[in-house]
């Protein structure tokens, strides 16, 4: 019996110090191509960020936000007018996710820090407490500091390892990156597009034929789908007195955490979704430590041509929205604020 759990001490032993120099070695070959690919996690992209940053003077922006900033922004579109951003989105990044990202953006003192997000992480059908997807440390101290008592109690010891190795998370982006980095032009030319077309040069891409993310070196994504047939219009009334009183604790205390570093904020209000009216009572920004909001979150809800699906924008789209976030972004009589 003795000799039998040996062999399972032993067995451990071994795998253990492996999957570690697995990891070790993965993170190592992200470090050391970060000039050509990311992987969808947001400690790649802080890689990918710092070699991006190397090779201009000084970014102007830096966006933060989930799959809709990475997929509905071109960074080559700012660069055409002189502006100089990186695109730090990252699919599943939330409000409670964005810790992380903050602390790294502020490293290469941008002239302004975006913080997009949907307006229902403050207010309405996401008003619960939900798990941070992708922790970091920093994350937890973080955020730990807002409410001692209360943030951190729906965080099990087990989620806090599996998210900090996040080894599954990685293996599988790792191996979408192998499998189809050669057959990128292949899949464009199933939807009709010539690469020499797309404003980025593109690394690798995931998903199926009825919907494919491309991603590309400078941080920036976007979807291509056959066709989205829409949804039924409808109008949703939130009610702007049950806020999240943690998600807005935390996203004040990023925006004085990047004003203590002499940064500007802004606060972006993302497009919602297509088909649906949401309403709701703005008076809440008053509330918000910053003058430099842009609300978009009823944008672009009735034009089905520019959407990839429910919720995100499709190449079309993505062009257009990044056409109106450069004026609106320049005509803003706040953002010196």
């Amino acid at each position: 019996m003795r000799q039998k759990y040996r062999i399972y001490i032993y067995t451990i032993l071994m795998i253990i110090p492996l999957l570690i120099l697995f990891y070790i070695s993965l993170y190592l070959f992200i470090y050391f191509n970060s000039d050509n690919f990311f992987l969808e996690d947001k400690v790649s992209k802080s890689i990918n960020l710092k070699y991006r940053a190397s090779q201009i003077d000084k970014l102007d922006y830096i966006f933060i936000g989930s799959s809709k900033t990475q997929n509905h922004i071109s960074t080559n579109k700012f660069k055409q007018n002189g502006i100089e951003i990186y695109n730090y989105g990252r699919p599943g990044m939330f409000l409670k996710d964005f810790s992380f990202a903050v602390n790294e953006a502020v490293k290469y003192y941008p002239k302004y820090i975006v913080l997009s997000l949907d307006i229902s992480e403050i207010i309405g059908e996401q008003n619960i407490i939900k798990k941070l997807k992708f922790p970091t440390q920093f994350d937890y101290n973080f955020i730990n500091s807002i409410e001692k008592e209360n943030t951190l109690k729906f965080i099990s010891i087990q989620d806090r390892i599996s998210n900090e190795i996040r080894l599954k998370h990685l293996l599988f982006q790792f191996n979408q990156f192998i499998k189809n980095r050669f057959l990128v032009k292949k899949r464009l030319l199933y939807y009709d597009l010539e690469i020499n077309n797309i404003d980025c040069n593109i690394s690798y891409f995931r998903g199926t034929m009825k919907r494919t993310v491309f991603l590309c070196s400078n941080g920036d994504g976007f979807i291509v789908t056959n066709k989205f047939n829409g949804i039924k219009n409808s109008i949703i009334k939130w009610d702007t007195y049950k806020i999240d009183n943690i998600n807005f604790k935390l996203l004040n205390k990023l925006i004085d955490f990047i004003k203590s570093h002499n940064i500007r904020p802004i606060i972006i209000f993302q497009p919602r979704g297509y088909g649906i009216d949401y309403q709701y009572n703005n008076q809440i920004f008053q509330k918000i430590n910053t003058k430099n909001i842009i609300d978009l979150t009823n944008k672009y809800n009735k034009d089905i041509e520019l959407w990839a699906d429910k919720y995100h924008f499709n190449y079309l789209g993505r062009e257009k929205y990044s056409i109106m976030l450069l004026k609106l972004l320049n005509k803003n009589p706040n953002k010196n604020r």
